[in-house]
């Protein structure tokens, strides 16, 4: 993606010339209204980047957000939807192995940062449209150490210990462990962890 600082109207300049190689290439009156509305809500805002199929939008400081270039674009969809919804999807062969994997993954990147994701569940992982597990929902990231006070059973556990941590305890590896624990035992079971003990 190009790194640039573009404006509205500079994009509306360029994008024909921009995406003339594009397998779908784009012209000024195909842009997506988004594109507008949001550079005009936020002043200041600008066009950080741009590739064949969507634009990066700089909002402030701490938030950016991705955009398809066309509305309804098919580059940002997530056409099989959750990790719940997926699993419903009996005649799709279910890559099960390769999204174990790609999960830890994302998971041990976002720890090598310093950082952990604290809420990773079935509502949290969409596959794109090749079938490859996206993690989503950063909102409640923390610095490893912090206190983890959200979360939905049987994704995190109740591990405070004495005054130290909050609900959850202190995120971290053993928390993030814990998450993806409750999603491999749902990816390959198709129930989520001690269902059977509840009678749910």
């Amino acid at each position: 993606m190009t790194r640039l600082s573009w404006t509205y109207e500079t994009l509306r300049e360029f994008i024909p010339s921009f995406t003339r190689h594009s397998s779908s290439p784009t012209s000024a009156a195909d842009l997506n209204p988004i594109i507008e509305q949001l550079l005009t809500v936020f002043p200041g805002s600008s066009i950080f980047g741009i590739d064949g199929c969507s634009v990066l939008l700089s909002i402030s400081e701490d938030i950016a957000a991705k955009v398809s270039l066309k509305p309804g674009g098919p580059y940002l969809r997530h056409e099989n939807g959750t990790l719940y919804q997926r699993m419903t999807i009996v005649i799709k062969p279910r890559a099960i192995l390769r999204w174990i994997q790609q999960l830890a993954d994302v998971v041990a990147c976002v720890e090598s940062l310093g950082y952990a994701h604290g809420d990773i569940n079935p509502r949290n992982i969409l596959f794109d449209n090749d079938d490859q597990l996206k993690l989503i929902d950063f909102d409640h990231a923390l610095e490893i150490g912090a206190d983890l006070e959200v979360g939905d059973a049987p994704y995190v556990r109740a591990q405070k210990i004495g005054s130290k941590g909050g609900t959850f305890g202190v995120v971290g590896p053993a928390t993030e462990q814990f998450a993806l624990g409750s999603d491999f035992w749902y990816l390959t079971r198709e129930t989520e962890l001690y269902t059977e003990f509840e009678g749910s």
